[in-house]
């Protein structure tokens, strides 16, 4: 009959209103989005709660930041203020590319909110890559060496529709060197293998000497190297200065096939093993810190599956709107 055909359709709508009612509630309850706490906001007001009713921006702001933390603020004068005798937490991105370290630090490294980042990046087009991130000193265009001066960048063209793959993928790799190969330097227009035809003057800095110059040895530094070759000038350096005093841990890559001045294979593996057997470097051909797979030498230790269940969320986090969950 047409009546009881309505009324049975009204069931299931109230039954299916019921069931997502529920299951809404309980996602925000583990979630953290709580009924009574619903507010419709405009920038400075609020509506919803009486006592809200007025708020002030520099509240409204702060409130933000704190809820969405992958949205974070500039760098501010405070965020390096610290009493003299207090150490800080310090990390060195050099060899920065496209923020993916500061990224994976930020939200894998334990504490890795608290550590003041400096990333040092010879491209002066990824700087705004870095623009989210708080408690962060940018040095862009900045290549770091074993010596103050000025060096030819050799950096990837910009990206085109027509430009073609690059390992099999189209888009923008962000890669850059201060070494390059005889026919990647002659490849003017393509920039060779790479794709390196975007040459610029960049100021460098002896990393060593800035290394001891820019942080205390009470502070605690780890260091992260990826820089395509010119590694072993400055981790040559760095031994010679004794500046490895000042660094708590190091994560690098040795580019064992890139062409770099007055180094060959032989040499380079003769410096690999001294780092290595003073218990600074830990592998010759597998790189301690790859940001682009979210992995470091160390993850597993910092991260063992009983605290946090299984580290592919930390390689793959669930993202609900702008909040992420590792």
């Amino acid at each position: 009959m047409p009546g009881t055909f309505i009324s049975t359709k009204a069931k299931k709508s109230r039954i299916a209103f019921l069931l997502g009612l529920a299951v809404g509630i309980v996602l925000s309850q583990l979630f953290g989005f709580h009924l009574g706490d619903v507010r419709y906001c405009r920038p400075i007001r609020c509506i919803g709660n009486p006592q809200d009713s007025e708020i002030s921006a520099r509240d409204f702001r702060k409130s933000v930041e704190s809820e969405f933390a992958l949205l974070e603020r500039p760098l501010r004068p405070d965020d390096t203020a610290r009493a003299p005798s207090q150490p800080r937490k310090i990390l060195l991105d050099c060899g920065a590319n496209v923020a993916s370290t500061v990224q994976l630090f930020r939200e894998t490294y334990p504490g890795g909110k608290d550590f003041l980042i400096h990333s040092f990046e010879l491209d002066h087009r990824l700087a705004p890559y870095f623009a989210p991130y708080s408690n962060h000193v940018l040095h862009c265009p900045m290549a770091v060496s074993d010596k103050d001066g000025n060096m030819t960048a050799y950096t990837e063209a910009t990206w085109f529709p027509e430009r073609g793959l690059k390992r099999g993928v189209d888009m923008q790799w962000g890669g850059g060197s201060l070494f390059v190969s005889e026919r990647e330097r002659e490849s003017k227009e393509t920039g060779g293998k790479r794709l390196f035809s975007y040459r610029h003057t960049v100021p460098t800095i002896d990393l060593s000497k800035w290394i001891q110059e820019n942080t205390n040895q009470e502070d605690y530094v780890i260091f992260k190297l990826d820089v395509e070759g010119a590694e072993f000038d400055i981790l040559q350096k760095m031994l010679a200065d004794g500046t490895f005093k000042w660094v708590d841990k190091y994560y690098g890559e040795f580019h064992l096939n890139q062409a770099v001045k007055e180094w060959g294979k032989t040499s380079k593996k003769k410096l690999i093993n001294e780092l290595k057997s003073k218990g600074i470097a830990s592998s010759m051909h597998t790189p301690s810190w790859s940001a682009e797979t979210r992995e470091y030498k160390d993850l597993d230790d910092l991260h063992p599956p009983s605290q946090v269940g299984y580290n592919v969320w930390l390689k793959y986090p669930i993202c609900f709107g702008l909040q992420c969950h590792i």
